[in-house]
């Protein structure tokens, strides 16, 4: 078994991390009659992989990294009561990777969080998987509150 372990190294302990975050997720609330879980658990290790460090663990803008960061990140909970309601995943992911998006998060080819980023939104403006899968997790947690 230690030999295992060994020869498992980081691919291992990204498999258990992705294994408890899924857990916390689905502990944290079921996600809505319209969204699958596998979406939602995606876009959670997407965001714990690339935003926590500023955002937080639970995305309320207290990422161990926020202190360093070029404006103070945003609390991801509140993003309906900037919006007038429901989250507006097209000005979120616009913010990300669209024409909007924000320089605190870098440029396309040098997002602060690593190359690749999470895909630019096509030419119909529909997000790539990766942002869908994000978008679908931060929609989650404006209800699991």
């Amino acid at each position: 078994m230690r030999g295992r372990r060994h020869r498992l190294g980081a691919a291992g302990g990204a498999l258990a991390a992705g294994l408890a975050l899924a857990a916390l997720v689905l502990a944290t609330g079921e996600a809505s009659a319209h969204m699958g879980h596998g979406p939602v658990i995606k876009g959670a290790v997407l965001y714990q992989r690339l935003c926590a460090s500023c955002h937080g663990a639970k995305a309320r803008g207290d990422g161990p990294r926020a202190a360093d960061a070029l404006a103070p990140p945003a609390d991801l909970t509140r993003l309906p009561e900037r919006s007038g309601g429901g989250l507006d995943r097209a000005r979120v992911a616009a913010l990300l990777e669209g024409p909007g998006r924000l320089d605190v998060h870098g440029t396309p080819d040098a997002a602060v969080w690593g190359a690749p980023g999470l895909g630019a939104p096509g030419p119909d403006g529909t997000p790539s998987q990766k942002l869908a899968d994000l978008l679908d997790y931060l929609e989650h947690i404006q209800s699991a509150r």
